[in-house]
């Protein structure tokens, strides 16, 4: 992948390596376990790679049968993938990763136009929701990171502000170096619209970049386009942690929870810009790239300052100040549980409970710890798929598509029936 790793493994990722990867990654002469699907050459090689053998003439190791067969599935070739699996059963007849992929070749074999993550959630289910981090045949695919002259050669390719902005977003933390820094945070006046630019508030903290960034934030977040997420941030961002929250800011902070959208901004469209702009910059692999700078849109650093804040006012606020935040905190958690992602519903959860104790309203405790509860299930079913170690790249680029457009719809299937 060409970028950093990711901060939060319970996203879904897409994978940059192709299949060879996995099985470069074992170490292991085995061309003839896992075919090329060229156009040209499939069938002869599919042929030749499920030809009658021992298993254990032909591919010794259980993992590097398990990638076969997935090889096979993806290149739709039934039979030949049918064959490699029940070759696969001899060598692991209990492994839980083997129950998925039997229930995913039936899937895919019967229903070949139902999308990946469809047909992967289905055999999953069916296979008796197994929590695959206790399998052993599914291996950690290789992890690219962006190394600095792979970066700077993309830096200089880069035609433009925005396409340079995204690249920084996914710098090794020792880049870009002041110079190159200092030109693209003087440039931030020239970038067509607000993508990215939450993105840049989170990674460029310097006093001088914040000096150019909070204008440029204040001026697209003005009314009538003004949201809860960039006020907040504006807000907060210049305050100390610890500083009890002023009569004033209390105010603003009613004021900013009673506006109508939390966030304006569309992640799927932010995911098709980014991508798009490190494309031209030359990357070869970039949605995995793209879906950093996203969080990056997320901006979560306010909400956990003032979770800060609320602490180190408590001792001395007035009981009708202590409600007033706690509504504040309701209010702001409520919006943030709306939002299609994981996370944010996962810190609005909890900003409700904060909420909520401020109120002391049992019934709203009870209320926000249900849905955190529910979310803490839906995060615990992500993890235990694994996705990201799956030699499948149509799911993995399907399950990324799929949790840009709206990632909480697409997990919590999970825990329903």
């Amino acid at each position: 992948m060409d970028s950093p790793a990711p901060p939060g493994r319970h996203h879904p990722f897409v994978r940059s390596a192709l299949h060879a990867g996995w099985l470069a990654l074992m170490g292991l002469g085995i061309s003839g376990c896992a075919p090329s699907l060229t156009e040209s050459t499939a069938r002869d090689e599919r042929a030749q790679a499920t030809a009658p053998q021992s298993p254990r003439a032909s591919c010794v190791d259980a993992t590097v049968l398990f990638i076969q067969t997935c090889h096979l599935l993806e290149g739709d070739a039934w039979e030949d993938a049918a064959r490699s699996l029940d070759q696969l059963r001899e060598l692991a007849p209990h492994a839980p990763e083997v129950r998925v992929l039997a229930s995913l070749l039936e899937q895919r074999r019967h229903a070949p136009g139902q999308s990946w993550p469809d047909a992967f959630v289905r055999a999953w289910k069916q296979a008796g929701a197994p929590d695959l981090r206790e399998g052993t045949l599914l291996t950690k695919a290789p992890a690219e990171s962006l190394a600095p002259a792979r970066w700077t050669a993309a830096w200089e390719r880069a035609p433009d502000v925005e396409a340079r902005l995204v690249l920084a977003l996914n710098a090794p933390r020792e880049l870009p170096d002041d110079t190159s820094r200092q030109w693209l945070v003087s440039r931030f006046v020239d970038l067509p619209g607000p993508y990215f630019l939450r993105a840049a508030a989170e990674r460029f903290q310097r006093p001088e970049e914040k000096r150019v960034l909070h204008p440029l934030l204040q001026k697209h977040n003005a009314p009538p386009r003004e949201e809860m997420q960039v006020s907040l941030l504006l807000l907060l961002d210049p305050t100390k942690p610890d500083a009890p929250i002023s009569p004033a800011e209390l105010s603003e902070l009613e004021r900013i929870t009673r506006l109508p959208d939390y966030r304006t901004l569309s992640l799927a469209r932010a995911h098709a810009a980014a991508t798009r702009l490190l494309t031209r910059a030359g990357l070869e692999h970039p949605a995995h790239a793209a879906f950093m700078v996203v969080i990056g849109e997320l901006l979560l650093e306010a909400p956990s300052r003032l979770s800060q804040r609320v602490r180190a006012s408590e001792a001395t606020l007035t009981p009708s100040d202590r409600a007033r935040l706690g509504h504040v905190l309701w209010n702001l958690g409520e919006r943030m549980a709306a939002e299609p992602t994981l996370v944010e519903r996962m810190v609005g959860w909890g900003k409700m409970k904060e909420g909520a104790g401020l109120l002391d309203d049992a019934e709203r405790m009870a209320r926000a710890d249900g849905a955190r509860q529910q979310g803490l299930r839906v995060l615990r079913a992500s993890q235990s798929l694994r996705v990201d170690d799956w030699p499948l790249v149509a799911l993995q680029r399907e399950w990324l598509d799929a949790t840009v457009a709206d990632e909480w719809t697409h997990l919590s299937r999970l825990v329903t029936p």
